[in-house]
């Protein structure tokens, strides 16, 4: 979206226009929304200027014409939205559409920190407004792309280490205008947020689509139904089988998760299980706010993970309920160690669609990384895919390009490879 006076329309207070060809030649070949939130508001072609007055547009006589500019903001700003715009450049120092600086109310060119009233409206519903005149941050937003990024296997290896030169990647990539999001199974309670702060992420896809953020808004947060969630539990007991439950705050084992889920986690890790090994610690790598000895049977849960015992175990809890969507994991043996269960429906695919519904971006943008089979439909939804050095090899024959391991590197030589760094 841009404002329409730089696109040659004749919108100004004055009749005129202010024709930016440098601009427009950038736009070239892009998909342009022009939109003059004055006219849109009933403000006649031409009209008396308006500057910003203590909170209130008016034009040099004092009579306030607030009402109309706040009028064709929200009408901008309906098109915006309806047209799922993902940035806007606008006139600079305009009362509509200034962005940072505006001229200061007493109409004789003094500028001031703040923004116009349509520049104010689209940030404050996330959408990126910048000035015509910073030509280098737009030509960074035309070419951005959305990354998303898998956590374990991905980012992280399966020890929970972070290698420093993948974040140095992120880091860059974040500061040249790419938008970066992480596409997990985990819960929100699994670690996650210290991780967002370390990617300085735009926001993140939780339990493989059951919760989306973006921006730090809550795009979609879909919970198992209370009495399914426990059918499952009663189920799982009745079978010998525990379980973990997951939601946004905390993870909930059940009463003999710890004695069974030890040493299947030490497998997942790629570490020896002992009889040294004190499975709480072990556990608590991902689990810092895991719940032991609580009311398991919860109304706030999106995924519950189980202790597999073998394939028997999958089938038949997929069989005993249709209704949900099962996924399995196993970490560094490839071999699944735990199955889960999900409302159906969703998975990293239907998150990562959402987050680039909401940014007015298309599937094109769109890079995803990942290692193992729940990345598939992300890895097939996104433009292009990577596969980490360590992938499975389902992912590896699906991905467009397969990079270094987690901790030989891989994410930076990816990022270097896409140009993102």
């Amino acid at each position: 979206m841009i404002s329409a006076c730089l696109a040659g329309e004749n919108c100004k207070y004055n009749g005129g226009n202010n024709f930016d060809e440098k601009l427009m030649g950038l736009l070239n070949g892009h998909d342009v929304i022009a939109v003059c939130p004055e006219v849109l508001g009933g403000l006649p072609v031409p009209r008396a200027p308006g500057e910003i007055c203590s909170g209130v547009v008016k034009n040099p006589n004092g009579t306030s014409v607030d009402a109309q500019y706040r009028h064709g903001a929200e009408k901008a700003l309906e098109i915006a939205r309806n047209e799922k715009v993902s940035f806007a450049i606008l006139q600079p120092r305009s009362p509509s559409c200034g962005v940072g600086r505006v001229y200061d109310g007493t109409f004789s060119r003094n500028l001031v920190d703040g923004n116009g009233v349509f520049a104010s409206k689209l940030i404050e519903n996330g959408i990126t407004a910048v000035n015509a005149d910073r030509i280098e941050e737009i030509e960074k937003l035309l070419n951005s792309k959305v990354v998303f990024l898998d956590i374990d296997g991905t980012i992280v290896d399966y020890a929970n280490v972070f290698p420093e030169s993948a974040k140095e990647a992120i880091r860059i990539a974040h500061d040249n205008g790419h938008r970066i999001y992480l596409c997990t199974g985990r819960s929100k309670a699994e670690r996650c947020e210290e991780i967002i702060e370390a990617c300085n992420a735009d926001g993140i896809i939780c339990a493989n689509g059951s919760y989306v953020e973006s921006d730090g808004k809550v795009l979609c947060h879909k919970t198992i139904p209370s009495e399914t969630t426990w059918a499952v539990i009663d189920y799982l007991h009745e079978h010998g089988m525990e379980f973990y439950e997951e939601s946004n705050e905390q993870s909930y084992a059940s009463e003999n998760f710890l004695a069974q889920a030890g040493e299947k986690f030490a497998s997942y890790m790629g570490r020896e299980y002992t009889s040294q090994t004190d499975p709480k610690e072990l556990i608590g790598t991902f689990f810092p706010k895991m719940v032991y000895d609580s009311n398991v049977y919860r109304d706030d849960i999106y995924k519950i993970s189980y202790v597999m015992n073998s394939w028997d175990d999958f089938y038949a809890i997929k069989e005993a309920f249709p209704m949900l969507q099962h996924g399995s994991w196993g970490g560094t043996n490839k071999v699944p160690s735990f199955g889960d269960v999900v409302v159906a429906g969703v998975s990293k695919a239907t998150g990562v669609e959402i987050i680039l519904n909401s940014l007015g971006r298309d599937s094109s943008d769109a890079v995803a990384f990942g290692d193992s089979d729940p990345d598939l439909p992300m890895l097939r939804y996104c433009g292009f895919s990577v596969a980490m050095g360590n992938a499975s090899k389902n992912v590896k024959e699906t991905a467009d390009y397969i990079t270094g391991d987690v901790n030989s590197d891989g994410l930076y030589k990816a990022f270097s490879f896409l140009k993102l760094i």
